[in-house]
């Protein structure tokens, strides 16, 4: 009664989880069809209002819906949509578990590449690119960023990983402080990469101008060909090097800027293929949330080491006043 009101009143935040609800009573009461009907409304409301979370959930039960069944190439669709939704969230474990219930289906179809054309020509699914990824390969990179808590060895492995999976020849990440971006990590396909802090300005290798913009904006930018490109064809740096493609996604962790990762590979124009965008963007949510829990955990040894010093200063202190009770004591004998 509650959550049919509420998503009547509000279709944005609620109609999924009702949806969801719906699809539930009515597989277990048996009516597969009307709850398969249900379950991809609900997948689609929470996807249009980026509900990523209850997304997954959604795919991962019309999945177990289509298995009990016997229909495997829409299981692998469902499953798939639930697996990439899960990555997005940072939901990694769940996605092994997911991998360990149903190996010969993921396993099979994602690490042998044995997707045949028809199935991928006939597929209901929302994620009409997303079969051409390993996805298997975007698990394995989320996870070597997410088991990393210090902040410079995060900042490195986060290169090496955006590197290899962009194609891309160099990369910079640029982290949000305080209203000011600074450029933490610069990196190049040899894996030569260089951890430091530095005020992001027009004197840097790097257009400042498209990296201002995706901040500003939380829009990416992809550019085929930087130098034909209508919109930036008149940034300083991009005039003066030359740049062919360029890539620039932000990073972003509950509508608030992170960062920005900016991208170059000059041995070629559209290096950035649309695949190549879509795992970075996968990777961008783990990134976002990895960063934050290594800045956090930065600041805490921070605040742990100003505790350390001024515990030291007070036991110092109570150290002099005792010398000086007994110097009193002493001269008062």
């Amino acid at each position: 009664g509650k959550l049919k009101f509420w998503a009547d009143s509000c279709p944005e935040n609620f109609l999924h989880k009702y949806l969801l609800i719906e699809a539930e009573i009515n597989r277990i009461s048996g009516k597969l069809p009307e709850a398969i009907d249900f379950y991809d409304k609900a997948i689609e409301s929470a996807k249009e209002n980026e509900f990523i979370q209850n997304e997954a959930i959604a795919n991962e039960l019309l999945a177990r819906v289509y298995y009990e069944k016997g229909q495997k190439k829409l299981t692998s669709i469902y499953l798939m949509d639930a697996c990439y939704a899960f990555i997005k969230w940072g939901a990694n474990t769940k996605v092994k578990k997911l991998i360990k219930d149903f190996p010969r289906i993921l396993e099979k179809l994602y690490v042998d590449h044995l997707l045949d054309s028809d199935f991928l020509n006939n597929t209901t699914s929302s994620s009409t690119g997303s079969f051409h990824l390993d996805f298997l390969s975007i698990l394995k990179s989320a996870q070597i960023i997410s088991g990393e808590i210090n902040l410079e060895k995060l900042l490195k492995k986060l290169i090496d990983v955006v590197i290899e999976n962009a194609g891309a020849e160099r990369g910079i990440l640029v982290l949000e402080k305080e209203g000011e971006l600074f450029i933490e990590a610069e990196g190049q396909v040899d894996n030569v990469t260089t951890i430091e802090t530095i005020l992001l300005n027009d004197e840097h290798k790097v257009s400042s101008s498209i990296i201002n913009y995706v901040a500003r904006t939380h829009e990416s930018v992809v550019l085929k060909d930087a130098n034909t490109d209508e919109i930036f064809i008149n940034d300083n740096y991009i005039l003066k090097y030359q740049p062919k493609s360029i890539l620039c996604i932000p990073i972003i962790n509950k509508r608030k800027l992170i960062g920005v990762l900016y991208l170059e590979n000059n041995l070629t124009t559209g290096a950035f293929t649309p695949d190549r965008i879509e795992v970075l963007k996968l990777l961008s949510s783990q990134m976002a949330v990895s960063i934050e829990n290594a800045l956090l955990y930065t600041n805490l040894n921070d605040v742990t080491e100003d505790l350390r010093v001024t515990n030291d200063k007070l036991e110092n202190y109570n150290q002099t006043l005792e010398v000086l009770s007994n110097t009193k004591k002493f001269n008062n004998l």
